[in-house]
């Protein structure tokens, strides 16, 4: 087995800028001019341009599979018993999770596998999302609820589309 994960640390590339420890796992891609700060983990996960992602972001892509004769993972890469009991169950579903345009994820949240969450929106500090979140609305709590839509009243705002597009933050 390979391990994938490693840390960067104040990390910037193209306006990205990852702040802190991080650990990366396989299938990331984070697009440019974001901030990312501490992230706890993430895997197989995408981040669309221009997002604000805040202390502590933990993605889980992975679904325990419930048909599985055991809980406990013995074909596991750090199981004692991963030798002798190779494939014995299903692998863990993978579910991956995708993160939009202009999006701000505050303190503590957790992402749960097969989640989309669509441009401009909001999740609240210390948030477990658990459903797709809608283009420009706020969500938070456990699990993340609709709080509210999120106000646009500037018209260049409104035309975020054609500003990523063009990579231009004339505003």
């Amino acid at each position: 087995m390979t391990l994938y994960t490693f840390i960067l640390s104040n990390f910037s590339k193209n306006g990205l800028n990852i702040f802190g420890s991080t650990i990366f796992g396989p299938n990331v891609f984070i697009d440019e001019y974001g901030y990312l700060h501490h992230s706890k983990r993430l895997e197989n996960v995408t981040i669309g341009k221009f997002c604000s992602i805040a202390e502590g972001l933990y993605c889980m892509p992975h679904e325990h599979n419930f048909k599985n004769y055991f809980n406990y993972k013995f074909d596991d890469f750090y199981s004692p018993f991963f030798n002798k009991y190779y494939r014995l169950d299903n692998p863990d579903i993978l579910k991956p999770i995708i993160i939009g345009n202009d999006v701000c994820i505050g303190c503590n949240v957790t992402i749960l596998g097969s989640i989309t969450i669509e441009d401009g929106s909001i999740i609240v500090a210390d948030s477990v999302v658990t459903e797709n979140i809608p283009p420009y609305t706020i969500y938070g709590g456990v699990p993340a609820k609709f709080i509210k839509n999120k106000i646009i009243s500037d018209e260049r705002i409104k035309q975020i589309e054609s500003i990523i597009k063009n990579y231009s933050c004339e505003l």
